[in-house]
């Protein structure tokens, strides 16, 4: 009980500090960290498990038992099926994929990290001969059929709420912008009509050089639903780098409570508490 009252108090910084941000997304009904959901950590624990016994690396995506990240949000990927594409369980043939090779080098590939850009390195000597993965133990086998298919039961029971349009006929011309915000709006979303915003913010480096933070939520050309981007560019960097700002600055605290939301479209109570936050960045910048 006392771990329940303790999770539920909203983090501010003292008053007087740069940053006072509620640091918790209040309208978050829509999405769960995967470490929030129990099957999906189970898989995630149990993958880690093969991967010692039979010495795979499951790091490496050509080759693995399956991918999941505990800190990834069911609405983080841009779209769901990344997440049950990487996991392994997006489709029946999937739930039945294993690795063919064992890993020589535990560590012969790494996900490398740079703002929020991804790439994976490999170590690997392509000339060198593979190893082919020893059977898989009935029990271990028959335990990960089991956790993939309740993964995937699990993940599609809590796949975000999306807008929903209905298919036209070929012959039908395609729905206006106008059309389609009417629909979102019908629906709860935020349409782009009435809640598009682009602001550029002066933000420091970590250094204390220029750089300038950016948050928009518009649609793109003639995309069903706008969506939620922010970037960061700075002297020798640009686009998504933002995690070279000055990690005090309110925009920082901005960008990662709301980074979840990058490339998503926005329930309109999401959409308004996150105007909130940037009114408090946009605030704070204008009075300092």
């Amino acid at each position: 009980m006392l771990y329940e009252c303790i999770n539920a108090v909203t983090v501010h910084i003292q008053k007087g500090d740069k940053n006072n941000m509620d640091t918790k997304i209040r309208n978050n009904e829509r999405f769960k960290y995967l470490h929030e959901l129990p099957v999906t950590m189970e898989l995630y624990n149990f993958i880690k498990f093969l991967d010692e016994k039979y010495h795979v690396n499951s790091k490496d995506p050509d080759n693995s038992f399956g991918q999941i990240n505990p800190e990834t949000t069911t609405i983080s990927n841009l779209y769901f099926s990344n997440i049950l594409y990487l996991a392994k369980v997006d489709k029946p043939e999937r739930i039945l994929e294993l690795p063919k090779y064992q890993s020589n080098n535990p560590n012969e590939s790494m996900i490398l990290l740079s703002g929020n850009d991804i790439a994976l390195l490999s170590t690997k000597n392509p000339t060198e001969d593979k190893i082919l993965l020893d059977t898989l133990e009935d029990a271990d086998l028959g335990k990960l059929i089991r956790l993939r298919l309740a993964c995937q039961k699990e993940l599609l029971e809590n796949k975000p709420r999306l807008p929903e349009f209905l298919n036209k006929k070929s012959e039908e011309p395609e729905l206006s912008n106008t059309e389609k915000d009417e629909i979102l709006e019908k629906q709860g979303f935020a349409s782009h009509r009435s809640r598009k915003v682009s602001k550029t913010i002066p933000v420091t480096t970590k250094t204390g050089t220029k750089g300038e933070f950016s948050v928009e939520y518009y649609r793109l050309g003639n995309n069903s639903s706008p969506h939620f981007s922010t970037s960061y560019s700075c002297k020798n960097r640009c686009g998504q780098a933002q995690e070279a700002m000055d990690h005090n600055h309110p925009a920082y605290a901005f960008y990662k409570k709301w980074d979840v939301f990058h490339g998503a479209v926005m329930t309109t109570a999401e959409y308004e508490e996150m105007y909130r936050d940037l009114q408090e960045v946009l605030n704070y910048v204008n009075n300092n």
